[in-house]
């Protein structure tokens, strides 16, 4: 799976079928091509996109990261790791999980409005000390998190000294990954369980095949489950594995950082094997 193509950003599935298709179904092949050959095969119109594919490749043979500029990260032990699962279309926080250095994630879930926002105040106002980290690579879940405390009254001044910081935007800036910057993907790419693959069960095929249409936009399980929270379709089971799903988010979040931070900070411009 590893050198799978697939694993590669900037190959979607549909690249990847035109890809097979002309027989180029390994890095080696792909690195064989010349530049123009490919954007005719992927529908690329300009080289310069060919070419960072076949760089990410690249990097994906070496099983390499390439740093373009220098690497400053807090240290593991001053961060709480979080991720947190808002409802698909309007983006409410239902779900959110936190978890130190070295410890098992604290979830809490929104059965009753207010308090879950109360409890969820109370614990980062215990860890105000703290960097909160997240993945989304835009600030989502920070965001979202703030946006939802404020609505329910319940964001303090104390709060506002929180710093909070987003690997993934900080990543994009700094390294080129070959897998791009996916938790599921990077977390893979660095030896941690698919462990999307591994959550799903028939339970999951049964609530994708009750969601229809709407399901059809899922690119992921996350997804899956912020629809069917919005559409109040979730069991208990059902909202068990949505948690349990949330947890590992954070745990792999945890392990990228360990890594990252381990492989490269403090290193400046140049390719740092993963090890």
């Amino acid at each position: 799976m590893l050198q799978n193509l697939a694993m590669i950003e900037g190959i979607s599935k549909n690249r990847m079928h035109k890809l097979t298709d002309t027989g180029i179904e390994t890095i080696d092949a792909l690195l064989s091509k010349n530049d123009e050959m490919l954007a005719s095969v992927l529908g690329i119109q300009n080289i310069p996109e060919v070419q960072t594919i076949k760089f990410r490749a690249m990097l994906l043979k070496k099983r390499a990261f390439y740093i373009k500029q220098h690497i400053s990260l807090p240290d593991p032990k001053n961060i709480i790791f979080y991720d947190v699962e808002a409802s698909a279309t309007k983006h409410s926080l239902f779900l959110i999980s936190f978890a130190t250095n070295d410890s098992e994630p604290v979830s809490y879930f929104k059965k009753k409005p207010g308090f879950f926002e109360k409890k969820v105040k109370e614990f980062l106002e215990t860890h105000t000390d703290s960097i909160l980290l997240s993945s989304s690579g835009n600030d989502f879940d920070y965001i979202c998190l703030r946006k939802s405390l404020k609505i329910a009254d319940k964001w303090s001044p104390i709060l506002d000294e929180l710093q909070h910081q987003d690997l993934m935007k900080i990543l994009k800036n700094k390294v080129v990954t070959p897998v791009g910057f996916s938790v599921k993907k990077l977390s893979y790419l660095l030896g941690y369980s698919n462990y999307e693959k591994e959550l799903w069960d028939p339970s999951l095929d049964s609530l994708k095949k009750k969601l229809g249409a709407y399901s059809k936009k899922s690119k992921s399980l996350g997804y899956l489950f912020a629809l069917a929270y919005e559409k109040k379709v979730l069991n208990n089971s059902l909202r068990n594995k949505m948690i349990e799903y949330n947890r590992y988010d954070v745990i792999a979040l945890r392990y990228i950082y360990q890594k990252v931070y381990s492989l490269l900070n403090g290193k400046d411009k140049g390719f740092v094997p993963i090890v």
